[in-house]
């Protein structure tokens, strides 16, 4: 599985598409056989919270404290 992280602006004209991140992943590359298939399962999840609510979250789910991040 391969996952990407985009943040949202700002654009060329200082306008901003939306204030948040998307967190996608993709299923692997795989040749197929005939008949044969492949079975990708996301879930997406929306969290809204205060700075310290949404470190707790990283900090369990992504083992990351936001707070030691520099931006």
């Amino acid at each position: 599985m391969r996952v990407n992280a985009y943040n949202d602006g700002p654009l060329k004209d200082g306008n901003q598409l939306g204030p948040f991140y998307e967190i996608e992943s993709s299923s692997p590359a795989r040749e197929l056989k005939v008949g044969e298939r492949v079975i990708h399962k996301s879930i997406t999840v929306h969290f809204e919270g205060d700075e310290s609510q949404l470190n707790e979250i990283a900090k369990q789910i992504l083992g990351v404290d936001l707070l030691s991040l520099k931006f």
